[in-house]
């Protein structure tokens, strides 16, 4: 029994022992300053919303200012992620790419169908297509041909004379009619020589215009021959009759030229019934006349004999031709200024009027016609630009005004 329980005591002893050296040797550990370091992480989840939704047009295209050779098309179409890219063709080719909200569209032909189609595309290619037709004005043709140099006698004598003429029609062909005396004159250009003519002998020339729509003009003069210098002259009489020459629209001249006068001569010429000119000159200016216009000359002269001979002859002015370039009374100016827009405006008079304008940046033409403002739009923000607005009369003559800015 003892041994038994002296067995027992050793085999607890011996726990007590292996229990001690481990707390010992925990301790041991303890001792030692430890660095214990937690690190946490966090993630930030963006979302990615792809963008199906296609440029939305607030405002449909429309055509406006229609003429025979253009037409203007505006619109406006807006996008979630900026404005879109605006691409347009006209009958299958393309015109303009870029983020404007109108365009001109020129060189077009007249009375005639164009389908345009505008498509407006996103960054991520997203599109929005409208499409709309339109016609050119008809060519209205309601001008008659215009006699750019009149019916004009060159020279005269005896028993011939030569006259010449200058006619155009801007938009029509033409054909002309020549008469003497009401006779029909065939196979003729300009300058023509009417021959076996009668001395001393008052003749009438007219040439008529008329082109495809029916709209004529016409233009006439009368003189008279020399007398014929196979018989002798004793008396006064006219070396060279009254010829008008330098024709324009607003005036002439006119000349004569005596011989067997007695003395000095006297000369009364009279356009009418309104004496112009008494004097001794053997020519006279005529101003102030007016435009396409027919006149009639009468003169007299007189020797100191009183001896008496008379002259006659008329004309008929030519049109106006305007060299006068538009003048602008209001030059070019940039107003509004934005990152990506400008405002543009100008005015200008004429003499006979303004017919169009036309807005450029560059080399692109933006606009063409009436107006006196132009809203740009599409500008690259940061950048210098030059307008140019060029003002035409009906003529053709232009003057160009020009602005600079920085968006």
């Amino acid at each position: 029994m003892l041994l038994t329980s002296g067995k027992r005591i050793l085999k607890d002893l011996s726990y007590l022992l292996m229990i001690f050296f481990l707390v010992s040797c925990a301790n041991n550990d303890s001792s030692e300053e430890t660095e214990v370091s937690i690190v946490t992480s966090s993630t930030e989840v963006t979302e990615i919303v792809e963008d199906t939704v296609s440029p939305n047009f607030v405002k449909n295209p429309i055509v406006d200012e229609i003429t025979e050779y253009s037409a203007n098309i505006s619109w406006i179409v807006e996008d979630d992620y900026g404005p879109p890219n605006i691409s347009i063709t006209l009958n299958d080719e393309l015109l303009y790419t870029g983020k404007d909200s109108q365009f001109q569209i020129t060189d077009l032909a007249a009375d005639t169908e164009y389908l345009v189609i505008i498509v407006a595309s996103d960054s991520n290619q997203n599109i929005t297509t409208k499409s709309i037709t339109f016609t050119t004005l008809e060519i209205l043709d309601n001008e008659p041909p215009r006699f750019i140099k009149s019916l004009t006698l060159d020279n005269v004598d005896y028993e011939s004379a030569t006259v010449s003429w200058e006619v155009e029609d801007l938009l029509s062909e033409f054909t002309l009619t020549l008469t003497i005396n009401d006779e029909k004159i065939d196979n003729f250009n300009s300058p023509y020589v009417f021959s076996d003519l009668q001395p001393s002998t008052r003749y009438s020339i007219a040439i008529d215009a008329i082109d495809s729509e029916g709209n004529s003009a016409s233009n006439s003069l009368t003189f008279q021959t020399l007398q014929d210098p196979n018989v002798v002259q004793t008396g006064l009489n006219f070396k060279k009759p009254l010829t008008i020459s330098s024709i324009s629209s607003s005036g002439a001249i006119a000349t004569w030229e005596v011989q067997n006068q007695t003395g000095e001569t006297q000369y009364t010429l009279s356009l009418g019934d309104l004496v112009i000119y008494e004097g001794k000159n053997t020519s006279f200016q005529l101003v102030n006349l007016e435009p396409n216009s027919y006149y009639e000359l009468d003169l007299v002269a007189i020797d100191e004999t009183q001896t008496s001979v008379s002259s006659f002859s008329s004309f008929t002015t030519s049109v106006y031709l305007d060299n006068l370039a538009p003048v602008f009374n209001k030059q070019a100016t940039a107003s509004d200024i934005t990152t990506t827009s400008v405002v543009i405006s100008w005015e200008a008079t004429d003499n006979i009027g303004i017919d169009y304008y036309i807005l450029k940046e560059g080399n692109s033409q933006i606009y063409q016609g009436s107006n006196t403002s132009r809203t740009v739009e599409g500008l690259v923000s940061t950048k210098d630009f030059t307008f140019t607005v060029e003002a035409f009369d009906k003529e053709g003559n232009s003057s160009i005004s020009n602005v600079s800015f920085t968006t």
